[in-house]
């Protein structure tokens, strides 16, 4: 993002008066957070008469933001010892390639990992040094022959044994149960009944967060909502990149977030689940632009955690039914020794693809997840009320091109701004009160 010498400001009441009087001479900077999925870059600018202020601020979690602390409990206030903002994979694997997964991913800055269906946690577990990386254990139910998920599936021996253990943070419980109901036509009660009689019957055994992963839904009705508010966090997940899909907008990112946290009446964790992956039926990698406008127009719009879909294996590679695809890893390759005739391979571009969206994350490179291990502590403070406009010189595909969000910490502001139209915006922010210094973009 480029800044004009200095942004666009009128004069005005702050509405920080503790914050001002205590520290008259505060510097206070604007620092935007800017990521699109074009090569082009927002330049802000004074330029620009189009007042996108309604759609363009976002107001939630202004008396604080939902999220578990290291433990799987939930609180609504930022302790620099205990929050966990989580930033996990799916599907971490045992595989004879992943002997060293947890280093990995913690060297990338991922904190947590979703296992494999029945893997033991110990392989896991045997890896983790200190206080730096939780799992997620994958104690999903099983369908019957009906395709409703059956309770007596959920691996009691596995929850005993683990609910307390300091390396567990959340257990993952069903997969898109809504929508396998109405896939089926079924009656979606039966999978309400079935995980409601899990979690119930477990949620006071544990501190650890126990929850579901629904899929997006466009105009959702109180079925879903019932389905996402039903445990411990909402998850959802929404695929955008699509052989059929000309990627023009992540409005439906930002609505589904959106959504999601309206679902769980913003009191709960909202976990986010990213696309990362390609395969089957024609899904395609993000570019690394992509990826980052994903990310922030999820953090923008009231995700307050992350599970990447997902960690590549022999486990996605290979389907029986063909369903295959492949994710991303720090050592991915084109196939591996291990997988089963039939499983995945990828062409050159699809490995070029998958390397650089990993870079893009990687912390080691300065990546996405180095950004937001810096950014937590703002990430999971208020939204600040203080009120300000988002001007643009159009509007070329969404209303509202530009989404931001307003958040202080130790005394400065911190406005996340992110377009999530594929188009250069020109932009401008107002705020009712002048600014000491210029304000400065520190991640672009």
């Amino acid at each position: 993002m480029k800044l004009s010498k200095s942004l666009n400001s009128k004069r005005g009441i702050i509405h920080l008066p503790v914050i001002i009087a205590l520290l008259a001479i505060l510097l206070i900077p604007v620092i935007i957070f800017s990521s699109k999925f074009s090569s082009k870059e927002i330049n802000v600018s004074a330029a620009n008469s189009i007042n996108i202020t309604f759609g363009a601020v976002q107001k939630i979690y202004q008396n604080g933001v939902p999220h578990t602390d290291k433990n799987g409990s939930v609180r609504n206030t930022y302790d620099p010892n205990s929050s966990l903002f989580l930033n996990g994979i799916f599907l971490a694997s045992n595989e004879p390639k992943d002997t060293n997964i947890v280093q990995n991913l913690v060297n990338a800055g991922f904190n947590a990992g979703l296992t494999v269906k029945d893997v033991d946690p110990q392989f896991f577990i045997n890896q983790i040094s200190g206080d730096n990386f939780k799992l997620i254990l994958n104690n999903s139910l099983a369908l019957d022959q009906n395709k409703n998920y059956y309770p007596n599936t959920f691996n009691e021996t596995l929850f005993q044994t683990y609910k307390s253990h300091p390396s567990v943070v959340a257990w993952w419980l069903a997969d898109e149960p809504l929508k396998i109901a109405r896939l089926n036509n079924n009656d979606p009660s039966i999978n309400l009944n079935a995980i409601s009689q899990v979690y119930n019957s477990h949620k006071d055994q544990t501190s650890q967060a126990i929850f579901i992963d629904e899929g997006f839904m466009l105009n959702p009705d109180s079925t879903w909502d019932q389905f996402v508010n039903l445990t411990d966090a909402g998850s959802v997940y929404h695929y955008l990149k699509f052989f059929l899909n000309p990627l023009n907008t992540f409005e439906q990112i930002a609505q589904a977030n959106k959504e999601m946290a309206e679902a769980v009446s913003f009191s709960k964790p909202a976990w986010f689940i990213p696309q990362a992956f390609a395969g089957w039926p024609g899904y395609l990698y993000l570019t690394p632009t992509e990826e980052k406008a994903l990310v922030y127009t999820s953090l923008i719009h009231g995700a307050t955690g992350l599970i990447h879909f997902t960690w590549d294996s022999c486990t996605v590679r290979y389907s029986a039914t063909g369903h295959t695809v492949a994710g991303i890893a720090s050592n991915i390759a084109a196939s591996y020794p291990n997988c089963p005739a039939g499983s995945k391979v990828l062409n050159s571009d699809e490995l070029s693809q998958a390397q650089a969206i990993w870079n893009s994350l990687d912390a080691q490179t300065n990546g996405i997840n180095k950004q937001i291990q810096e950014l937590t502590p703002i990430l999971l403070s208020k939204t600040l009320t203080t009120p300000y406009s988002v001007l643009v010189d159009q509007a070329p595909i969404s209303s509202a091109p530009i989404r931001t969000i307003l958040k202080a910490y130790n005394g400065s502001y911190y406005l996340l701004a992110v377009n999530i139209d594929n188009a250069a915006i020109n932009a401008s922010f107002q705020f009712p009160f002048n600014l000491q210094e210029s304000g400065k973009a520190i991640y672009k």
